[in-house]
């Protein structure tokens, strides 16, 4: 049965001619912060119509100011629209084949390598970036540090022992922080590197949702990856290795623990600041992140 213009899209479809000739709209994502449509056209092709609002109205200038001068892999943007709190395009339909959908070893391995080859061309072009976009986009070790601060800050939300975490934390991170800003380079953290993101076109991996990318040496997109692939049964090792085809560095273990940390950190802010007013599912996931980051201390 088709589907005709959803209502919250009614405002916008003049600013695309491209939807003049939209014939049918199969609703992907419908939240309050982030519709996904796919549109299919009188011609039988078809596109993925985004809107995203407040925190998560980003993605648009992430595709202009870090995937395009990275030349890195996405879908192609077709046409775009912005205004002072949301922004709206239309994109690349890359079909409905996930890694989600999908979860098959060799898939693991590709994302794997693919992500290893993004964080290499993101490092090789970074001089590229004019000061003002790297400023804006950079997470620094000290905006880390705020993130706990600010979800600290919130002692209500959490029992006495979520507290002892995150107080444990809030004193052990910072020598890791360190150490990882010294050593390792800056690159772009997609940020949510999961399967259901990686789409799988003729066996290579396309990332898609970058709305929360920015630039970072952590390495929390391995992190979600492993996590992952290990509940489909998918040995970890496998992955790492593929990984470290192309990154050879001494101390991945070390890599992909910290970058979980941060890559959580980064999730329970964002809960704490918008989810638990907006997305009111988010509360649940509180619990499960912060043992999660328990439990990346102990491997550490």
């Amino acid at each position: 049965m088709k589907q005709g213009i959803p209502k919250k899209w009614l405002t916008y479809t003049n600013n695309f001619s491209m939807l003049e000739e939209a014939v049918d709209w199969e609703p992907l994502r419908e939240w309050s912060l982030s519709d996904v449509q796919r549109v299919t056209f009188k011609s039988g092709d078809t596109a993925i119509a985004k809107m995203g609002h407040d925190s998560m109205a980003g993605e648009m200038r992430v595709y202009q100011s870090l995937l395009e001068p990275f030349n890195l892999p996405r879908p192609r943007l077709y046409d775009t629209y912005e205004n002072a709190t949301s922004n709206i395009f239309l994109m690349e339909d890359l079909g409905k084949d996930t890694i989600e959908m999908n979860p098959l070893q060799i898939h693991f391995v590709n994302a794997a390598r693919r992500l290893a080859e993004i964080r290499k061309m993101a490092t090789c072009r970074m001089s590229s970036l004019n000061s003002s976009i790297y400023q804006n986009y950079f997470k620094s070790q000290e905006d880390v540090l705020e993130d706990i601060n600010f979800i600290m800050e919130n002692q209500n939300l959490y029992t006495p022992d979520e507290l002892g975490i995150l107080k444990d934390c809030l004193e052990e991170l910072p020598k890791h922080l360190d150490r990882l800003y010294r050593e390792h380079e800056v690159t772009i953290t997609h940020n949510d590197y999961n399967a259901k993101n990686l789409m799988i076109t003729n066996q290579s991996i396309i990332p898609i949702d970058w709305s929360n990318a920015y630039l970072s040496p952590h390495l929390g997109d391995l992190y979600c990856l492993i996590n992952e692939a290990e509940d489909n049964g998918i040995d970890k090792s496998v992955v790492i290795e593929a990984y470290s085809e192309l990154d050879k560095s001494y101390d991945i273990e070390w890599q992909i623990q910290v970058g979980g940390i941060c890559w959580l950190l980064h999730g329970l802010c964002w809960v704490c600041k918008e989810g638990i007013h907006k997305v009111p599912v988010t509360r649940s996931w509180m619990p499960p992140m912060i043992s999660s980051i328990n439990e990346c201390f102990k491997q550490i």
